[in-house]
């Protein structure tokens, strides 16, 4: 699915930030999949959580965005 997204929307000059929840396997091969199919965009320092509490999960993923530094 996410190549799908990638290739159907132009990204150029815009900063992506990959997020993934998964059952243990994490970022995996995530972020050269992003960076092979939106070449022109700026790709940020991803992000891994393990997705075995939905609350969890949650509180840990708004902290992560609350964090991150401002782009253009």
């Amino acid at each position: 699915m996410i190549r799908s997204f990638l290739l159907a929307h132009d990204l150029t000059g815009r900063s992506v930030v990959p997020f993934v929840t998964h059952g243990g396997y994490g970022l995996g091969n995530s972020m050269g999949v992003v960076e092979a199919h939106a070449p022109e965009a700026t790709v940020r320092r991803g992000f891994s959580l393990a997705a075995d509490q939905e609350k969890r999960t949650l509180e840990t993923v708004s902290a992560w965005l609350d964090a991150l530094p401002p782009t253009d």
